[in-house]
């Protein structure tokens, strides 16, 4: 499968922000269908071929990395679509 033209936009935006120490959060948003799960698997492939995930996780830099979403059934499809853990935002932030 490949990206679309404005997931490949959004995936190039995504990497910015990867290699971007000042940036602090990102967010991706849409409606049900629209392809944000199948994005962020391209974006933990692209962060992972290009050596961004072990760069960004390692003890020299402050960064984490989580994946989340706003439901547990999102949470699920997304941790079953990529095989990275997935909460939801309110388990990230300890509010359940």
């Amino acid at each position: 499968m490949t990206p679309s033209k404005d997931q490949e936009l959004a995936l190039e935006q995504v990497i910015q922000f990867l290699v971007d120490p000042k940036k602090e959060e990102i967010a991706i948003s849409g409606c049900a269908g629209v392809g944000k799960t199948v994005l962020t698997k391209f974006i933990l492939e692209q962060a992972r071929d290009m050596g961004l995930i072990n760069l960004i996780t390692s003890e020299n830099n402050n960064r984490e990395v989580f994946l989340t979403s706003t439901t547990n059934k999102a949470a699920r499809v997304l941790w079953e679509a990529t095989g990275e853990p997935a909460m939801t935002i309110h388990s990230l932030l300890h509010l359940r």
